[in-house]
This record gives structure tokens, sequence and C-alpha cells, in this order.
């Protein structure tokens, strides 16, 4: 098997992950951002459609590109699923872009460092893509979406009731509500994209002290113990603050801190803390899912 052919220069540069459920016109902030950041844009269903026979009397359907995603999560591991999506495959071609050109005010400064990935779906996904971007940050965009909104814009890419159907109860489809919980920041479609550019930039500038004070309530370890991790074991302290994320999203800080110290079924009775602290991220990410997931 060939190794993915990466776009080497974006290892290390912020990223702007534009998530959110199918029928939410993510293409379209994503193209928005783009045009207002002026850097390249990434789509997985990009990558997605370089899968689709070439020979193929017809172009795939929503549906089409949901099967092939399944078919390359069982196939692949996550981190060259994310490879081959930040690749030439996956590569937005400026002829693709949307055609509505707007006069944009030029983005803050730190904005503009930022390259934009259109249409993750699942956790593991913005895992690997934030592991990418290291030591810089990735940034998730959640696009809000009605169900009435989503059905609209099925229907007006020429979907039937049917296949809407299909594609809402499509299983690519499941996480999309763990994957808000992991959201920097929400908008709706309709929202001026400008706004949204101005406020990801302001978070840029804060960088990782962002996080300091969230860590410190949910975990109620000490400043200079979170800023040691932070500094001298990235790979615990990365893990910690997407678990923090994730549970403590629907827990309240001292339950966040319970069960961090608590044994999970999930990852064979250990605790997540135990996990954290051997660097077992993904194990570690799989007990937030599974207490999310658990009613």
């Amino acid at each position: 098997m060939s190794k993915p052919k990466i776009d080497r220069s974006v290892l290390g540069e912020p990223l702007i992950i534009v998530c959110g459920p199918v029928g939410a016109n993510k293409h379209e902030i994503a193209d928005e951002l783009h045009n207002y950041v002026g850097r390249p844009e990434y789509r997985f269903s990009e990558y997605l459609k370089s899968l689709w026979p070439p020979n193929a009397p017809d172009k795939p359907s929503q549906q089409d590109l949901q099967d092939i995603g399944s078919e390359v999560i069982r196939q692949k591991p996550w981190s060259a699923f994310c490879h081959e999506v930040l690749g030439v495959k996956g590569r937005v071609k400026e002829t693709q872009q949307s055609a509505r050109q707007t006069q944009h005010v030029p983005p803050p400064l730190r904005a503009r460092e930022l390259r934009v990935v259109d249409g993750a779906r699942h956790v593991f996904a913005i895992r690997y893509l934030r592991q990418l971007a290291a030591p810089a940050d990735a940034l998730v965009v959640f696009v809000e979406a009605t169900r009435e909104e989503q059905v609209e814009t099925l229907r007006r890419r020429g979907n039937n009731d049917a296949a809407i159907r299909s594609i809402l109860r499509h299983p690519v489809e499941a996480e999309t509500g763990l994957v808000s919980m992991m959201a920097d920041f929400r908008i709706s479609k309709r929202e001026d994209v400008g706004t949204v550019v101005g406020d990801l930039a302001a978070i840029l500038e804060k960088g990782e002290d962002r996080y300091l004070a969230l860590l410190q309530s949910k975990t109620g370890l000490a400043k200079e113990q979170l800023l040691d991790w932070r500094i001298n074991s990235a790979e615990r302290y990365e893990t910690l603050k997407e678990v923090v994320k994730l549970v403590g999203a629907i827990a309240s800080d001292e339950s966040v801190r319970n069960w961090l110290r608590t044994p999970q079924a999930a990852i064979g009775r250990q605790t997540p803390w135990e996990t954290i602290e051997s660097g077992d991220r993904d194990r570690a990410i799989e007990a937030a899912i599974e207490t999310i997931e658990t009613p």
C-alpha cells in the first residue's frame, strides 16, 4: 500500500475544522472561511469522491459518499484517513470554490494563518487532525442546522423523501452530537462568517491559556501541574484536554473529577486517569464516548 501524499505544508499549522450535520451547508461556510483567510481548503468529501470509479456513469450521490466513508473507516486507521484528506486528493481546487466573490475586510493577522478542513464527522477524525496540526492549534467550528433545514437542503440537492430519510439515518452521521461537544465555536448557516473569523482570531491570540481555567475547574489539578504537563508531557496534556471537553459538556465539575478516578468497563476497569497518565489517548477518549452514550 502506497503512503498517502500529504501536503506537508499543513503539518504544524493551525486549522479550522468545519463540522456539522449533513445538510447544514458546511461547504458554503468553509468556502467563505477560505475566502477570508486565503489559505488552501481540504474536504473529506473531496477525498471520498477520488475513490469513486472514474468510469462510473454517474457522479456519487450523498449516500454513495456516506457508504464510501464507512468503508474507509473500516479499512484504514484514522491517522491514515486524515493524512489522505490533507493530501492532494482532499485539497479543493480553486475552481471549485464558491462562485460568489464577496469583498472581505482583511482578517486579523493570526486568522490568516488558518487552513480550512471541511466535513469531519467523528471524534477520532478531530483528534488526529489536532495531532497533525500540533504544536499549532486546531479550532472546531460546528455549523448548526435544524432537521427542517437539513431536509430542505437535501431536497434542494435533488434527493427524494426516501433518500433523505436514509441519508439522515446513515451510521456516519451518528457522532454529530459528540462532535458538537468538542466545538470551540458554534454558528448557524445564516450567520456572518466575517464575525466568526474575527472571533476565531481572538481565540488564537489566547492560545493554550484559554484551557487552563477550564482544566483547573474540571479536574481539580493545580495550575502548576497543568503547565508542567503542557510543557513536559504533551501527550498527557492533550488527552486530558480532549476528554475533559467531551465529558465536561454533560457533567458538572465535581462529576468530571469523580469520573476521571472511577474504573470504567469500556477500558478494562481502569480509571480514565490511569489511561491518561499512561499516554493511552485513544482508550481515554473511548471511555469518554462510552460514558456520554450510556443512558
